[in-house]
């Protein structure tokens, strides 16, 4: 499922949801200096530049791309089971004035591309709590008859803000490359607790077990995991654990209590806490 909306002069919103096992590319060539937002709630994506082919990190997660006029940018969804992402396209020339911003105060990376003259460049970083649901309440908008323009410009201006603000605070929290300089052997470890991570968030576990399980120095998970996901380890596996749990509320599989109890909280009035704290309305409120 494909929808597209355009919300403003040089700011458009586009959304897809794929559940079929089958290999699907999705091509967009701007006519301005542009900048992609990607929010990826399932699967992941490989993204297609003139600089090759490279793998994003696995949902969720949020990837931007800068992307020079009549360049082209595509992402490419090999065969995942289920994938459904959100994508924010703006144009550099309305942005500081979107922002109410300068270009000088926006994050290092654009400031670099504009100067630099590159065909395109990438990266990502984590999505806080409330760009996820800003994301949602603007996908849910999608499928409601009553969902106007005027809201979907004032939700595509708020998640856009809301992003750049989480930009910002990766970009201030980012550590000296070569305070954490990481080998090929800590990568292939990282992605082993990655995966790992990805099949056993029904039960929280701690910095110092993972880094056991992956024969890891623990300051180096911790540093090393954020740096190449984006996302602490903590905060990687709430993540996993709300997107999960919300996913088995809308297709109405599980009770709440069955839920809290697969997650392996104590009360499901713990869970619903958390719930909240997460994606702001209680699990009772989803639909």
């Amino acid at each position: 499922m494909l929808n597209s909306q355009k919300l403003a002069d040089g700011l458009s919103v586009n959304y897809n949801y794929h559940n079929q096992q089958e290999a699907v590319t999705l091509g967009f060539v701007p006519n301005e200096l542009s900048l992609i937002f990607r929010i990826l709630f399932k699967g992941h994506f490989h993204q297609l530049d003139q600089h090759g082919c490279y793998e994003v990190p696995k949902a969720p997660c949020c990837y931007f791309h800068l992307i020079q006029a009549d360049s082209l940018s595509a992402i490419s969804f090999t065969g995942e089971p289920e994938f459904e992402v959100v994508a924010l396209y703006v144009s550099l020339e309305k942005l500081s004035t979107m922002l109410g911003t300068s270009l000088e105060q926006l994050p290092e990376t654009i400031k670099n591309f504009s100067a630099g003259g590159q065909a395109s460049a990438g990266g990502h970083f984590p999505a806080s709590s409330e760009s996820l649901k800003a994301a949602h309440t603007l996908l849910a908008g999608f499928s409601d008859p009553n969902f106007s323009q005027l809201f979907a410009k004032s939700k595509g201006m708020e998640l856009l803000c809301l992003l750049f603000e989480d930009w910002g605070k990766q970009e201030k929290r980012k550590p000296s490359a070569n305070r954490y300089k990481l080998t090929a052997e800590d990568h292939q470890k990282l992605a082993a607790i990655h995966q790992h991570l990805g099949h056993s968030f029904h039960q929280l576990q701690s910095i110092d077990a993972l880094a056991a399980f992956g024969e890891l120095n623990r300051n180096k998970l911790h540093y090393g995991f954020k740096l190449v996901y984006g996302a602490t380890v903590n905060d990687f596996q709430v993540r996993l654990r709300m997107e999960w749990a919300r996913e088995q509320i809308q297709m109405g599989k599980l009770k709440i209590s069955d839920i809290s109890d697969q997650l392996h909280y104590q009360e499901p009035s713990s869970f619903s806490t958390a719930y909240k704290r997460y994606f702001g309305e209680p699990p009772s409120r989803t639909v």
